[in-house]
């Protein structure tokens, strides 16, 4: 398994920054004097990769599956170019799923890590809290259909706007009551907005929890 690490480590790193920054003539002017000290933060983040396979018991043999080397090399690309401790841990949580899929081709390891770039740790935070009221209450099937309530009689969470993100991401969906209440003669419209887990959301928060 070793063998097999090393040799498309190598091959993914070895000339990889330079093909990238020979494309913007600017830059590669400079490159020369900043390229040691990107490399060896790089070089760390690679061999830290490279443990978390070791650690996981990477068979040689899945080098032979092309799908799975494809979606290493995806993986890889976006682990070396991610600073965040907390969201590596993400890269590789969503790596071990890919790994354990029966349908790899169509599994949506590109759009995970589209989310992983884009989402905060505080925002994943609230995504779990929207996860676990989602499986608080359950309908007569059985299905968990529990939510969060994000807004309520007009007053909003201190959170809102990043619960509203999370919507955005196409993570979450929302629904809104409304109703309108008289009193002394005059009318006040009242809203409450309830967030729930998408379909991707769903499978999203469950890959990175793994």
């Amino acid at each position: 398994m070793d063998d097999a690490i090393n040799k498309f480590i190598t091959g993914a790193v070895g000339g990889a920054f330079d093909a990238t920054i020979s494309s913007f003539p600017g830059v590669s002017i400079i490159w020369g004097a900043i390229k040691g000290g990107v490399e060896n933060v790089r070089k760390k983040r690679a061999e830290e990769f490279i443990l978390f396979l070791q650690v996981n018991n990477i068979k040689e043999s899945y080098f032979n599956d092309e799908q799975f080397v494809d979606g290493l090399g995806i993986t890889f690309e976006q682990y070396l170019r991610q600073r965040s401790e907390y969201k590596r841990k993400l890269i590789q949580n969503v790596f071990l799923s890919f790994i354990s899929s029966q349908n790899k081709i169509n599994f949506e390891l590109e759009r995970f890590f589209e989310i992983i770039n884009k989402i905060s740790e505080s925002q994943t935070h609230l995504l779990n809290n929207v996860f676990r009221e989602h499986h608080k209450k359950k309908n007569s099937k059985g299905e968990s259909i529990g939510s969060v309530v994000i807004m309520k009689n007009n007053y909003y969470d201190s959170s809102y706007d990043s619960y509203k993100y999370l919507e955005y991401l196409g993570l979450t969906t929302t629904t809104s009551d409304k109703e309108v209440i008289t009193e002394y003669g005059e009318s006040e419209f009242l809203e409450t907005e309830h967030m729930y887990l998408s379909e991707f959301g769903k499978r999203f928060i469950t890959f990175i929890l793994k």
